[in-house]
Protein backbone atom coordinates (compact mmCIF):
# COMPACT_ATOMS: atom_id res chain seq x y z
CA UNK A 1 0.00 0.00 0.00
CA UNK A 2 1.30 3.46 -0.85
CA UNK A 3 1.41 6.22 1.46
CA UNK A 4 -1.35 8.12 0.28
CA UNK A 5 -3.58 5.09 0.36
CA UNK A 6 -2.60 4.21 3.58
CA UNK A 7 -3.08 8.65 4.74
CA UNK A 8 -6.63 8.23 2.98
CA UNK A 9 -7.81 4.35 4.77
CA UNK A 10 -6.79 6.94 8.20
CA UNK A 11 -8.57 9.85 7.47
CA UNK A 12 -11.33 7.83 6.33
CA UNK A 13 -11.24 5.79 9.67
CA UNK A 14 -11.71 9.25 11.60
CA UNK A 15 -14.12 10.43 9.32
CA UNK A 16 -16.44 8.01 10.53
CA UNK A 17 -15.40 7.98 14.22
CA UNK A 18 -15.95 11.93 13.71
CA UNK A 19 -19.47 11.26 12.38
CA UNK A 20 -20.04 8.83 15.44
CA UNK A 21 -18.99 11.42 18.15
CA UNK A 22 -21.35 13.96 15.86
CA UNK A 23 -24.43 12.02 15.80
CA UNK A 24 -23.78 11.28 19.89
CA UNK A 25 -23.69 15.28 20.50
CA UNK A 26 -20.00 15.54 20.49
CA UNK A 27 -17.04 17.65 19.02
CA UNK A 28 -16.28 16.45 16.03
CA UNK A 29 -13.45 18.57 15.36
CA UNK A 30 -11.69 16.77 18.45
CA UNK A 31 -11.06 14.13 16.42
CA UNK A 32 -10.65 15.16 12.73
CA UNK A 33 -8.52 18.01 12.80
CA UNK A 34 -5.87 16.21 14.61
CA UNK A 35 -6.47 13.16 12.08
CA UNK A 36 -5.25 16.43 9.55
CA UNK A 37 -2.39 16.94 11.12
CA UNK A 38 -1.08 13.72 11.51
CA UNK A 39 -1.58 12.80 8.14
CA UNK A 40 0.69 15.81 6.72
CA UNK A 41 -2.23 18.46 6.06
CA UNK A 42 -0.74 22.20 7.06
CA UNK A 43 -2.75 24.46 9.89
CA UNK A 44 -4.53 26.35 7.42
CA UNK A 45 -5.69 24.20 5.18
CA UNK A 46 -6.60 21.24 7.30
CA UNK A 47 -8.32 24.78 9.90
CA UNK A 48 -10.43 25.28 6.18
CA UNK A 49 -11.40 21.50 5.45
CA UNK A 50 -12.62 20.96 9.39
CA UNK A 51 -14.44 24.26 8.97
CA UNK A 52 -16.10 23.39 5.56
CA UNK A 53 -17.10 20.08 7.19
CA UNK A 54 -18.92 21.46 9.99
CA UNK A 55 -20.74 23.53 7.53
CA UNK A 56 -21.81 20.66 5.95
CA UNK A 57 -23.28 18.97 9.49
CA UNK A 58 -25.87 22.00 10.17
CA UNK A 59 -28.49 20.92 8.22
CA UNK A 60 -28.28 17.53 9.47
CA UNK A 61 -28.16 18.45 13.02
CA UNK A 62 -30.99 20.65 12.76
CA UNK A 63 -33.26 18.39 11.14
CA UNK A 64 -32.32 15.49 13.75
CA UNK A 65 -33.18 17.96 16.87
CA UNK A 66 -36.63 18.61 15.68
CA UNK A 67 -39.33 16.98 17.67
Amino acid sequence: MTSAAIHAVQLLGAGVLAGAVDSAGGITSLISYPALLAVGIAPLPATVTNSVALVACWPGSAVGSQP
